[in-house]
């Protein structure tokens, strides 16, 4: 919960899908920015 709080705020998202025996797989998604918030520029 608190990953998905902080992606959230960042106009993000989080997929989950998991298959017992095999795995869980998480996707995080981020907007792509120009680095402004940071102020790396990168």
């Amino acid at each position: 919960m608190i990953a998905q709080k902080i992606v959230g705020e960042h106009g993000g998202s989080i997929e989950v899908e998991s298959e017992e025996g095999t795995g869980t797989c998480f996707v995080v998604r981020l907007p792509a920015g120009d680095g402004a918030a940071s102020g790396t520029g990168i």
